[in-house]
């Protein structure tokens, strides 16, 4: 493989890569916030057969604990660039430097695209600028986007849709 070969392919890999976490990062934004009074409204205050508290609802984290993660978090993520930066035979700034701008590049071109829809009339100005705010927060990295997965409570079995106890059952 030649050198311009495995530089194309790890621009492309870099483009998966900050493709996915501006994707994940515009479903998160997009999600309704979880505080919200019609969200709250809807969750049942208290899930069938359990306690409150019980299994499958997460304590709040400490803010040493916020801090231990955050730390770890970008460990992993160091970790990862010296890794790629080893493997393309490059330099681990210029692999970071590389990431959150394209990072910065996705987010803005997103952006355009939410005021865009705004023009369109399919998205109110107080919704886009909604968004827009969540995707400014961004994730905390060039890698690691916002956590994955549905809200406490949104996901299927007791209190969720479809299961047991879930609105309308």
């Amino acid at each position: 493989m030649t050198p311009f070969s495995l530089r194309r392919m790890a621009a492309a890999g870099l483009l998966a890569i900050a493709t996915a976490g501006a994707t994940l990062g515009v479903a998160s934004a997009q999600t309704p916030n979880s505080t919200s009074a019609e969200h709250v409204a809807q969750q049942p205050s208290e899930k069938p057969g359990r306690p409150p508290g019980g299994p499958g609802e997460r304590p709040q984290m400490t803010d040493e604990q916020r801090q231990q993660f955050e730390q770890r978090r970008q460990e992993m993520e160091q970790q990862y660039i010296d890794a790629l930066a080893k493997n393309l035979n490059m330099d681990p700034a210029t692999i970071k430097a590389a990431l959150e701008q394209t990072q910065k590049d996705m987010q803005a071109a997103r952006i355009n695209e939410i005021n865009q829809a705004v023009t369109d009339g399919k998205l109110t100005r107080e919704q886009a600028d909604a968004i827009i705010q969540r995707i400014q927060q961004g994730p905390p990295g060039p890698l690691m986007g916002p956590p994955m997965g549905p809200p406490p409570g949104a996901g299927f079995g007791p209190g969720g849709p479809g299961g047991p106890g879930a609105p309308g059952r």
